[in-house]
This record gives structure tokens, sequence and C-alpha cells, in this order.
């Protein structure tokens, strides 16, 4: 079992501790050419190798985050910076999450910069596959997170695929964006811690 870190938004995060997600699309990299049929070549295995892992390994989720320690002498809580931080402190400590609430108070430390340690969302994969993005189902992407949406003011609903849609080209739209249909990693998952 090997353990690796996979980056998500804060939406995506609440997602995750709520349960509504169990799945998440990463981008196959390099893209075969447009005419590959993945099932339809034995060497893909070799040729592709999912970067995120295996059935049976970890992911551990980096998230945008901050720290914050207790001042004895104040009795307040003060920010960590970034290049202080450390496992083990000689005084309380307070790890918060940016997916948990906004606050403008906050310095917060990217995603990218996450340190193991400061996680707090360990995820164990069940499958991994190979499809094209617009080959999701209405049911895949309520299992991406995505529900139906109402939008305002006329009371008009729209499916989770277009939900999902709208969130791929919010992260993905300049690169990869939803009509060049790029092949891409299906990862499921359940939550561990």
């Amino acid at each position: 079992m090997k353990e690796r870190p996979i980056l998500f938004s804060g939406k995506m995060v609440r997602a995750i501790l709520d349960g509504r997600k169990t799945t998440t699309r990463r981008i196959v990299k390099p893209q075969p050419d447009r005419s590959f049929t993945w099932t339809a070549h034995k060497q893909c295995e070799a040729e592709y190798k999912c970067p995120y892992g295996q059935a049976g390994d970890r992911l551990w989720v980096r998230e945008t985050w901050a720290g914050l320690s207790h001042n004895y002498e104040s009795d307040s809580w003060e920010q960590w910076e970034p290049s202080y931080l450390k496992e083990s402190l000689d005084f309380p400590n307070q790890l918060i999450y940016r997916a948990d609430g906004e606050n403008e108070l906050i310095k917060w430390t990217p995603s990218i910069h996450m340190l193991r340690w400061a996680s707090r969302i360990t995820l164990e994969i069940t499958n991994v596959r190979v499809e094209r993005l617009q080959e999701i189902t209405e049911e895949d992407a309520i299992n991406e997170g995505c529900g139906i949406q109402l939008l305002c003011p006329d009371d008009e609903y729209f499916k989770a695929k277009e939900h999902f849609c709208i969130l791929w080209e919010s992260i993905n739209g300049k690169k990869y964006p939803w009509s060049s249909n790029p092949f891409v990693w299906v990862i499921s998952f359940r939550r561990v811690i």
C-alpha cells in the first residue's frame, strides 16, 4: 500500500466530509491521441500508470489551511508563519481549514504547501479506471459531489451532470475544457480518516 497527496478545493473537501463525494476525475497525462481507444490496447496499463495509485492505496488530502498557537502571556491565539511550522510544538496548537469557513483575519497557507501531518482526511482508493470526460453519467456526477442545483430567480433546476460540467470548467477549463473531452482517471475512494 502506497500513500500519495491529492489536492482538493474547499467545496470538494466539504463534499468529502459530508460523505457526498466518493469519486474524483483527474487528467490523464500525457493525453493519448484522439483516435486512441483505451480498451483496445493491451499495453495501455504499462504505458499509462495512474499517478494517484491503484485500489488499496491511500491518498491524503491537501487543502487550504492555517495553524494557530496559544500565547500564554496574552491568553490569545496567534497564527504561525508557514516557515515555522513543525510537527511537534512545545505549546498547544490548533489547525484550522478554510473549507470549514472563511476568516479574513487568517493568512491561509495554500493547499500545495500542506504537510502530511497537517492533513485531516485520508482516503482509500477502491477503484481506478479511464474514460472520456463526457462519458460521466448523472449518478457519476452525484458521486463527484455535485447535486441538482437551483437556478435563481426562475426556480429552474439543472442536473448534477450540468453542475459537474460547470465545476470542471472552473478548475480545468483553460487547458482541458469540457468540449475537448479528454481522457480522465476516474478514481473512486472511501474515507478512512
